[in-house]
């Protein structure tokens, strides 16, 4: 991160979250009793909650619940499965949107790759990488050490980005989001990478023009995001996914 010059910065919603008009929320997955404490519980039934209007909306809770009651270090979270059920909720596998699983991209300096990373989910708009999705399903796995996942975002937003530059063969600005999902909560970040980054870098590691990756919500800890388990917070990351769709989709 310190050879590429890329930093993170914590800002509020409005720098990270697009400002947009929200169509099509998905209220049937509001459900305000639904909280932790209700989903911890072993004995959780989704069949027996009347607030649940439809079957899509029961396996979404299903799968909160299985990934908010095992502790943390339990492989069995399950958080793979919760994150790709919450980004369809949010109709980001709609075209002209579509995800990519597990895609590799590579970053070049020199013609050479100098970063390989592996996202475990990718967006495009036509082939157009617009966001990346990365996720943990140990809380073990996270720690001080990554920068609590961060390494990898920045990593993963960076060969994205050179991928875009790629299969286009034209240097432009860009502007990238990436979610990270440790367990039950989410949080999102914006990058603006520049022209005059990408030309730098076309010739060495850049001294001059650096990569701002802003963080929202801003703190970064294991536990810092946006609790899917808990109703307000809910709302906020489906909030959220519906104004960056509502945005790629311009």
């Amino acid at each position: 991160m310190k050879a590429l010059r890329v930093n993170f910065q914590s800002a509020s919603e409005d720098f990270v979250i697009p400002n947009e008009k929200i169509e099509d929320f998905p209220e049937n997955y509001i459900c305000p009793k639904i909280n932790r404490d209700v989903l911890s519980k072993a004995e959780f039934k989704v069949k027996e909650i009347s607030d649940f209007s439809d079957g899509l909306v029961q396996t979404f809770f299903k799968k909160l619940h299985i990934v908010t009651r095992y502790p943390p270090g339990i492989p069995k979270s399950r958080t793979n499965d919760l994150a790709a059920d919450l980004l369809r909720i949010a109709q980001l596998n709609c075209y002209p949107l579509h995800i990519e699983q597990n895609p590799q991209s590579k970053l070049y300096i020199f013609n050479e790759p100098y970063v390989l990373a592996t996202s475990n989910f990718v967006f495009k708009k036509k082939e157009e990488i617009s966001m990346v999705i990365t996720k943990d399903r140990s809380l073990r796995n996270i720690n001080p050490k990554t920068r609590y996942g961060e390494m990898q975002i920045a990593s993963e937003i960076l060969a994205c980005s050179d991928e875009n530059i790629r299969n286009t063969g034209e240097i432009y600005n860009q502007v990238l989001f990436a979610i990270r999902f440790i367990s039950t909560y989410v949080t999102f970040y914006k990058a603006e990478i520049s022209k005059k980054y990408w030309e730098e870098l076309s010739i060495g590691l850049p001294k001059k023009h650096s990569v701002v990756i802003k963080r929202w919500p801003g703190e970064n800890k294991k536990l810092s995001g946006l609790d899917l388990a808990n109703p307000e917070e809910r709302i906020a990351v489906l909030n959220a996914l519906t104004k960056i769709r509502q945005s790629l989709l311009k």
